[in-house]
């Protein structure tokens, strides 16, 4: 029996219309899921572009305190002026301390007299050390600051960074002061050497804790600076009880 025209007619039609919706229903799930997919992708590229940019902007913003977007690690911190100056005339004493031990090791110096020196040598070597680690890359700068005055080192009246300050005159009266005292101790020898070299040391290790307790320790201001000057102040003062000792 054949179907009429207008009923065949019909089915096509409404076939038609179901392959149509089906097909636009595939298209909006593909759609979404694609754009779905791009908006995460989209998200995630923009959260990273947003994390670099923001640590570039905070790196190189001359407003930004050093370090800022970094993790903080030893020897990065920034000490205020009186912190830092009292590191470099830490610093200064130990340099010249660890020198006049040499120079008396070099003159062959015996008994108690070579026992002091190389105990000077030992502490102000270890000293060293621990105060370039608190100054960090600024000890460093602060090296490459230096000039030769009297055949010795000595800072320039500007500080690491390049601005003229009285704590780097200061250094460098210090550093004039120990080449002096050094070159002087240089002409003798026997017995005057000796002599003359622990007074010298007696002279220098009491200004040196003169000058932690009524300047350096009293305006020390972060926490890790007074400890290390505390711990400078003792070896100081053993090495001064010595000295007076050995007289």
């Amino acid at each position: 029996m054949r179907m009429p025209v207008m009923k065949r007619a019909n089915l096509l039609l409404v076939g038609a219309v179901v392959l149509a919706l089906a097909a636009c229903n595939d298209n909006n799930s593909t759609t979404t899921d694609s754009g779905s997919g791009k908006a995460e992708a989209r998200n995630s590229t923009g959260a990273t572009e947003d994390h670099a940019r923001g640590m570039a902007t905070t790196l190189g913003d001359p407003d930004s305190p050093p370090g800022a977007g970094l993790p903080e690690t030893e020897g990065t911190s920034t000490f205020v002026e009186a912190d830092r100056k009292a590191l470099l005339a830490v610093m200064e004493v130990d340099q010249h301390e660890i020198a006049a031990a040499d120079a008396a090791l070099a003159k062959n110096v015996q008994g108690e007299v070579r026992a002091y020196a190389e105990t000077l040598r030992e502490d102000h070597t270890r000293n060293l050390e621990a105060t370039r680690a608190l100054l960090g890359p600024s000890a460093d700068a602060t090296g490459e600051a230096m000039t030769t005055v009297g055949g010795g080192t000595a800072a320039t009246t500007e500080s690491a960074t390049g601005t003229p300050g009285s704590g780097a005159q200061h250094l460098t009266e210090m550093k004039r002061k120990h080449d002096a005292e050094r070159e002087h101790l240089q002409t003798l020898s026997g017995a005057a050497f000796q002599k003359a070299w622990i007074e010298s040391m007696e002279k220098g290790h009491a200004e040196a804790l003169a000058k932690l307790d009524d300047e350096l320790i009293p305006n020390a201001q972060d926490d890790r600076v007074r400890s290390h000057l505390q711990t400078t102040r003792t070896a100081i003062a053993a090495h001064l009880e010595t000295a007076r000792g050995l007289q």
